[in-house]
């Protein structure tokens, strides 16, 4: 999609519910989540090692990584039919992940149409990791989940304190998302000569959450 249209579809969009714009993904997943919160403990075991199971699977047919080292520990996705028996795969380290990122991947990867992440970088050098269009929608309804246990609802004011886009000096101090109805502030800016201009937003805005990570 074009910058243009991006623009435009985004325009559109404030004006029908958010979830719509997050897609039906989105939508079904939310559904199954407010459903699926009140399993008993056996059917939530069941559902994990069903998911554990179907993960392993696809690991083995379609990443390299994981079919090598599958090999080399005589490990058979068949195999894997309790949460005891996945505990017998190596644990998979940031420093393993930071050498074999391509390894890692999935051999028809862009199907996936993935989304970049990165780690924070607390513990050092941040790590770029990539999810499916799939898993970012299940990320984004397993946190409105979470605000709606609170009381805040789609497009209600929030402010995000996030890691900055970059550290330029002329960046903006804070940018307004009129779609989700978001102030977002970058980190780099939470120094004494931008201090009082993202207060000032924050105060000026009346956000009803103020959403970030503990370390910002």
């Amino acid at each position: 999609m074009t910058p243009i249209g991006k623009k435009l579809r985004d325009f559109l969009y404030r004006f029908r519910p958010l979830p719509s714009y997050y897609g039906d993904d989105f939508k079904q997943i939310y559904e199954f989540l407010q459903h699926s919160r009140w399993w008993n403990r056996e059917r939530v075991r069941n559902y994990k090692l069903r998911k554990l199971k179907e993960l392993v699977e696809h690991a083995e047919e379609n990443v390299p990584y994981y079919r090598e080292l599958f090999a080399k520990h005589g490990i058979k996705a068949k195999d894997i039919n309790s949460l005891e028996d996945f505990s017998k795969i190596p644990v998979l380290t940031k420093s393993k992940v930071q050498e074999n990122i391509e390894q890692l991947k999935t051999e028809n990867f862009e199907s996936y149409n993935p989304v970049i992440a990165k780690t924070s970088a607390t513990s050092g050098a941040e790590t770029i990791l990539f999810r499916s269009a799939y898993l970012e929608s299940f990320r984004k309804a397993v946190i409105w989940r979470i605000y709606h246990e609170y009381g805040f609802d789609f497009r209600d004011k929030k402010a995000t304190i996030t890691n900055p886009h970059s550290f330029e000096p002329d960046a903006p101090v804070y940018e307004y998302d009129k779609l989700e109805n978001e102030l977002v502030i970058d980190t780099s800016h939470l120094v004494a000569r931008h201090f009082e201009k993202a207060y000032q937003a924050l105060k000026d805005f009346g956000p009803k959450m103020i959403w970030s990570h503990p370390n910002m």
